[in-house]
């Protein structure tokens, strides 16, 4: 295909063609070498032109392609080539041109216009732009971020002026690591720079605790609390310091936060979480002061270390114990049988109440004081009527309670006693006393008077 437009008629009318001799004879000098402008003569000039005449457009296209083909090939096989032959082409090439100007054929790309031959004296045109647009980075490279905070980029700049485009390259500030950001800026002529900024996701601070140092519960349980901590990279709880006396759920001495702590096997067996044997431990006082810690370490370990302080609420889990003595001796004619005591098992966190036991022993002969636990008789006894009782006491926290049989001896007092009321205090015969009885009925029995 011919890159060419023609305009007006194809065929050269005779006027046309004298014309075109006037313009033949004059062109193309202009377009041949110097040093072979001698060879040129109008005979030459005028074989040439009417063997063109002949020629429709087309076939002046496709000789005038031919030739410039012809001359490119010479000019890559010699440096000097054939300057008779080559004068001949480029003198016929300038005859065809000047035709096909003639003809109304406008040429878009025309080989004697200078840019072919070495001998042009014709200054060539420009070399292309191949040099790629200078990027620069504005602020900081490399730059430093702390993991999770957020990044701001300072941007680059073309010394050109070309907008520059940004590559963050994956950046991701909730992920510690290196990252590389590439700026890219193209020029009119479609050449692309670039520049690249290095920016480091650094870890460097440490998990925090969320959950408190001390916990207080309950004794008889095994859980003590929910153990958590906070970082951006996630954390990782270990036990610490106190790995024989709690666990994490699972029996495991480490797990992602949040985790549950519990006491351990041993531990409770120990008695770690009974009040009346352990009121507390690892607390800044007392059993096993600042013994046990808990750790929080994040994946670039850093790592948090939190004192353990765990104390025991006392509950009522424990029954009441009596200490006084279950043998009673009481005189007889007197009601008091005399106070009991006992004591709370939960360390006094309770009020005891007293009660006479139902459905064992002499119960109806007998009252307890609620409060104060004063057992009596209801009616005085009488040594000569009966001499041994028992009846059981129930001592109650409320929740558990202790019931020991009282055993009560009375003792034979001299009925003549004009106090008739007994000491009451149960430490048992009186001898001389009951020696003197008899030997004051013996004289009475043998008064004369």
């Amino acid at each position: 295909m011919h890159n060419c437009s023609f305009i007006g008629k194809k065929t050269m009318t005779k006027s046309l063609k004298s014309i075109l001799l006037s313009l033949i004879l004059v062109l193309p000098f202009m377009a041949i070498p110097v040093a072979s402008s001698d060879a040129i003569t109008e005979e030459r000039i005028q074989e040439i032109t009417k063997r063109l005449e002949t020629y429709s457009p087309d076939q002046l296209l496709d000789r005038r392609e031919f030739l410039i083909n012809a001359l490119q090939d010479e000019d890559s096989e010699s440096e000097e080539g054939s300057s008779e032959s080559r004068t001949s082409m480029l003198l016929e090439l300038s005859i065809v041109e000047q035709l096909l100007i003639a003809l109304g054929i406008l040429m878009i790309d025309d080989i004697t216009g200078g840019t072919s031959d070495p001998q042009d004296p014709t200054p060539p045109p420009p070399p292309p732009d191949t040099t790629p647009p200078v990027i620069t980075v504005l602020g900081a490279n490399p730059v430093t971020i702390e993991l999770g905070d957020t990044y701001v980029d300072a941007g680059a700049e073309a010394d050109g002026g070309e907008t520059v485009t940004t590559d963050l390259g994956g950046l991701d500030t909730n992920v510690a690591g290196t990252y590389t950001i590439t700026y890219s800026a193209t020029d009119a002529a479609g050449n692309t720079g670039t520049a690249t900024r290095t920016v480091n996701v650094v870890d460097t601070v440490a998990p925090v605790f969320t959950s408190p140092a001390t916990f207080t519960i309950d004794e008889g349980s095994t859980e003590i609390g929910t153990i958590s901590a906070t970082d951006a990279g996630g954390v990782t709880l270990f036990t610490g310091d106190g790995g024989s006396r709690y666990e994490f759920t699972g029996g495991v001495d480490n797990i992602s936060s949040p985790a549950t702590l519990l006491l351990s096997a041993s531990a409770i067996s120990d008695g770690y979480n009974d009040f009346e044997t352990v009121e507390s431990f690892g607390c800044s006082t007392g059993y096993e002061a600042n013994m046990y810690t808990l750790k929080a370490r994040d994946p670039s370990g850093n790592e948090t270390v939190q004192n353990v302080c765990i104390q025991l609420n006392n509950i009522n889990d424990e029954e009441p114990v009596v200490t006084s003595s279950a043998d009673w001796s009481v005189n007889e004619n007197q009601t008091t049988v005399g106070t009991l005591v006992a004591i709370d098992g939960d360390g006094g966190l309770n009020d005891l109440t007293w009660s006479i036991f139902e459905g064992f022993g002499d119960e109806d002969d007998f009252v307890i004081n609620a409060t104060t636990g004063e057992l009596s008789f209801k009616v005085a006894p009488d040594f000569e009527t009966k001499a041994y009782y028992e009846v059981a006491v129930t001592v109650s926290d409320g929740l558990f309670i202790a019931s020991p049989v009282q055993k009560i001896t009375i003792l034979d007092v001299d009925e003549d006693d004009d106090t008739g009321t007994g000491t009451g205090t149960g430490t048992g015969w009186d001898w001389n006393r009951h020696r003197n009885r008899h030997r004051h009925r013996h004289l009475k029995r043998f008064d004369c008077n």
